[in-house]
């Protein structure tokens, strides 16, 4: 039996920027359960995304043999617990005719709506990013953290070297195969595009959305590579309640927000504009 998910509203138990917040998960809730709307969406999103930009999925050679790991694992894992995900989504499990590293990082983009991301560490040191298939990010580019260390990779959160890049280098060189984990990651942005690159978003006070981001590590027990995958939901600002079950979710979402650090606002860009249009749909949902 697993341990509970954290929600994804994650704000509502006091999460932080230098907080992991990890939390174990079974090997079958590695990749989240999907509908066949859900995967359609996402399906269509990245088919688009890389038409205009092939370039878009990137690999290492140093990545191979995990990407192949990978493959074999994800389409394990896909028939036996998500069965109904398969049939109804009618997933292409046939091999690719060239079986080549980008090759299967395509195939593999298709089958989930997640986005992935390989680490490797080589000879103990660092981890590094060797295989990327980002296509919703949110106000990062994945490209440009192609190969980069994992304290580069976040180097744009406040004071991230410094107190929580040590936790973070032990737990990716001690986490265990066969045992995934899970956290939540939210932000709040203008509209419901999925890929937010850097500065192609203009703030307003209206259509903002609440932006949730599931993301789980797994460790593979051959290659020894740690698979990161990010699930991405987004809801309207009215629908705060009725998603998170609780009450009056917008107002401890202000709350919250008005406790995080200046550093903490402008990372996460809830200031100016941005911020007075949660006041303005709080004010929208009281009358």
């Amino acid at each position: 039996m697993s341990i509970r998910n954290p929600d994804p509203f994650a704000f509502l138990s006091g999460d932080s920027l230098l907080r992991m917040g990890l939390t174990p998960i079974s090997d079958q809730e590695w990749v989240a359960p999907f509908s066949r709307a859900e995967y359609e969406t996402f399906s269509q999103h990245k088919r688009s995304v890389l038409e205009r930009n092939p370039k878009a999925l990137l690999v290492d050679g140093a990545a191979d043999v995990a990407l192949a790991e990978f493959y074999v694992a994800l389409k394990q894992h896909l028939q036996r617990d998500h069965p109904g995900a398969v049939l109804s989504c009618s997933l292409d499990f046939h091999d690719p005719e060239a079986a080549t590293p980008a090759a299967l990082l395509r195939k593999i983009t298709l089958w989930v709506p997640d986005d992935i991301c390989i680490l490797q560490a080589e000879d103990g040191g660092e981890y590094q990013l060797t295989a990327v298939s980002v296509l919703s990010p949110s106000a990062w580019n994945p490209v440009a953290k192609f190969r980069r260390s994992l304290s580069d990779i976040h180097q744009p959160i406040p004071k991230f070297k410094q107190r929580l890049m040590p936790s973070v280098d032990r737990f990716f060189h001690h986490i265990k195969s066969g045992r995934p984990v899970v956290r939540y990651n939210w932000g709040i942005q203008q509209g419901d595009r999925l890929d937010r690159m850097p500065g192609t978003e203009v703030v307003s006070e209206d259509c903002l959305y609440y932006r949730s981001e599931r993301q789980t590590l797994l460790r593979l027990p051959g290659s020894q590579a740690v698979v990161f995958l990010i699930r991405t939901q987004l809801w309207e600002l009215a629908k705060l309640d009725e998603m998170s079950g609780e009450e009056n979710t917008l107002q401890r979402l202000l709350n919250h927000i008005s406790g995080l650090s200046q550093e903490e606002r402008d990372y996460k860009g809830l200031t100016g504009k941005r911020l007075t249009g949660l006041q303005c749909a709080l004010e929208r949902l009281r009358n």
